[in-house]
């Protein structure tokens, strides 16, 4: 039996803290698959208030007077795995009040997934705000139309795009370096490396990208990942990778390390291995959570001073985070300090991401005027590009000439909310390295060399 944890119970989020049961008076939903349970639960928490907030700034700002009708949202737990998540959105777009829905936005990997096939199969605008996976890395796109593929949209930074920065960056940083890939065996991690790949190979990298030349990767779907350098998580998971990591070295002697794996356990292992390793030369990755417990000594088993590169005659730091998030700006700092106004909470990174896929989903109702999904698809897509860009600061103006039939577009918190050809918005990509803050303290330290960049 299905397990019945509040997935088919969802709350419906008018402009107050009220609550109704599902459809019996929103005019337009929007569904939330929010993880409200689980590991991710906190930052559930977090975009379940910025959901909430997009609808109160567009209900406070006359959207629903403007479009005469009510606009609310209904919460699906994702906590519970994303086959669960999946048949529970099914089950509520199939449902009485399902043609009501118009809408999906999904936090983290699990309510992605579990969204995306329903998205697609239904014709439902669907927004990504946090997870940073494509939809390439678990959809079949050859079974989809374009036309289908083109419900799927992303409100903030892609990992794709951090993979091409972290290429970007080895060129710039270590032209003549010998560079070993390592990653896990995920569908996430053979990404990374596969663009790195790519990436340095099309830029003319004068360096050495090394070939693990193991034959059990000889059959991998993509020809970049056939000579990456492959982690077990099990051994991760358990005596580690300390051994694998001294034959590595051993063996093909590499001045920087570029590693991917998925889940902070892993990729904390890895680091500590790399250390008892003895490895001297430079790591870089991208995707693990910048944590505090990661640079506390106390927590990380004693790796701070080894990620600061202080043994070795480095030129710059030897730990290097390649990171994406919101473009910097007043407009953020004003969103992020109301926010904790509101709610008593910091924003993580894809809050505003959350926020932006809100307002923007309903000023897509806006301009469609309509409950037919390809009109409010339609209404999104003209409401992010093409016209005169206006912020949350302009919401009721962006409603009354969006109403008028005027060609204006959402400027959001995240950055540019200009959906582009392959789905996504342009994002933010930087540089953060470990260093030493003074009496055993460590902190992270964000890099002007080499430059962030939008993209």
């Amino acid at each position: 039996m299905r397990s019945s944890r509040a997935l088919l119970i969802a709350l419906a989020w008018l402009s107050g803290c009220q609550t109704d049961p599902v459809g019996t008076e929103g005019d337009a939903l929007l569904l939330a698959a929010l993880p409200l349970t689980g590991k991710f639960a906190p930052k559930g928490e977090l975009h379940e208030n910025a959901v909430r907030m997009g609808l109160q700034d567009l209900i406070s700002a006359g959207i629903e007077e403007a479009y005469g009708g009510k606009i609310q949202a209904l919460e699906v737990n994702s906590g519970d795995g994303k086959d669960v998540v999946e048949q529970a959105i099914r089950d509520i777009i199939e449902g009485p009040d399902g043609e009501k829905i118009l809408g999906i936005i999904s936090s983290t990997g699990d309510a992605h997934e579990g969204s995306a096939r329903v998205a697609v199969e239904a014709g439902v605008p669907s927004f990504e705000t946090s997870s940073g996976s494509g939809d390439d890395e678990f959809l079949d796109h050859s079974l989809y139309t374009e036309e289908q593929l083109s419900y799927l949209m992303s409100a903030r930074a892609l990992c794709n795009y951090e993979a091409v920065y972290t290429a970007q960056f080895i060129q710039s940083k270590h032209p003549n370096a010998r560079v070993a890939l390592l990653r896990g065996d995920q569908v996430h991690d053979k990404m990374h490396t596969a663009v790195i790949r790519s990436t340095l190979e099309a830029n003319g990298f004068q360096g050495t990208i090394i070939e693990s030349n193991d034959p059990a990767l000889s059959e991998e779907l993509d020809p970049g990942n056939r000579q990456d350098f492959e982690l077990s998580y099990d051994a991760l998971n358990a005596g580690g990778i300390e051994d694998e990591l001294r034959t590595i070295l051993a063996d093909h002697q590499p001045d920087l390390v570029f590693f991917h794996l998925r889940g902070d356990g892993p990729n904390l292992r890895a680091l500590q291995d790399l250390d008892r390793a003895a490895f001297d030369g430079t790591i870089a990755t991208c995707g693990m959570a910048r944590s505090s417990a990661l640079i506390d000594p106390n927590e990380n088993g004693l790796i701070s001073s080894y990620l600061v590169g202080r043994d070795a005659s480095l030129a710059t730091s030897r730990f290097h985070f390649m990171m994406r998030g919101a473009t910097p700006s007043a407009r953020l700092d004003a969103f992020k300090a109301e926010y904790k106004g509101r709610f008593g909470l910091d924003a993580d990174t894809f809050t505003p991401a959350v926020y932006d896929a809100t307002v923007l989903w309903g000023l897509g109702v806006l301009a469609a005027r309509s409950k037919d999904r390809a009109d409010v698809l339609q209404g999104i897509i003209t409401s992010s590009q093409g016209g005169e860009a206006l912020s949350r600061d302009e919401m009721s103006s962006l409603i009354q000439r969006i109403s008028a039939g005027e060609d204006v577009d959402y400027d959001g918190v995240f950055g540019a909310m200009d959906i582009r050809e392959d789905r996504t918005v342009p994002g933010y990509y930087y540089v953060e390295r470990v260093i030493e803050d003074g009496a055993g303290a460590y902190t992270y330290e964000k890099l002007d060399d080499p430059a962030p960049v939008a993209f």
